[in-house]
């Protein structure tokens, strides 16, 4: 299960978790010989192309859920005499009242 969840892409980053870390996906790193292949200098520019990557892909995904978040939001105003319900759960587990309900209000 969790080699299925490393090497699957996020759609937040765009790379799967095991690319973000490695820079390789789990199948390439299996197969090849990094001391022959990837020269340690070569590894780090290409581990910094895909951090640079994986937090610009971050950023896109994180403003796109913002967008969606405030095109849901109400705007409430609120004067000091509006009448509002008012949650307040307190101790329900200890008083054995689990169907209460914990909204008062007018």
């Amino acid at each position: 299960m969790t080699a299925a969840y490393s090497s699957s892409k996020h759609s937040a980053t765009g790379v799967s978790p095991f690319y973000a870390m490695f820079g390789v996906g789990p199948l390439d790193f299996q197969t090849t010989s990094w001391s022959q292949q990837w020269p340690v200098v070569m590894l780090a520019d290409h581990m910094l192309r895909v951090s640079e990557m994986v937090l610009q892909s971050s950023r896109r995904a994180a403003a796109a859920a913002k967008r969606w978040y405030d095109s849901k939001v109400v705007d409430l105003h609120l004067n000091e005499n509006s009448r509002v319900m008012v949650f307040a759960p307190g101790e329900t587990k200890a008083s054995g009242r689990k169907l209460l309900d914990h909204w008062s209000g007018p």
